[in-house]
């Protein structure tokens, strides 16, 4: 009685956590499409404006390293109306491991 009882609470407890890798997988999906809405919506103005793509990257690139850091992105993505905390920026980078 008591093995079986032991079974179904480590069963309960791995649907849990099942549970709870879905629920955080689900979280980080939305965060990754709203960041990616944002950088599009970056790129329809650039097209608009009729600028060249390489002058908003030196725009947002302010120590001119070629690459855009996670204050560089903060910067682009406040330009595009979107207003992030620092914690969210660095787990965009760690998202998509840039």
């Amino acid at each position: 009685m008591r093995d079986r009882e032991e079974q179904l609470r480590k069963e309960a407890e791995k649907a849990e956590t099942v549970r709870k890798q879905k629920e955080e997988a689900e979280k980080v999906r939305v965060e990754v499409y709203q960041y990616r809405s944002a950088i599009d919506e970056m790129q329809r103005r650039i097209k608009r404006s009729g600028e060249n793509a390489r002058n908003w990257f030196n725009l947002f690139d302010e120590d001119r390293d070629g690459l855009l850091g996670p204050e560089d992105i903060k910067r682009l993505l406040k330009e595009a109306g979107v207003v992030v905390r620092d914690a969210d920026i660095i787990r965009v980078f760690e998202l998509i491991d840039l």
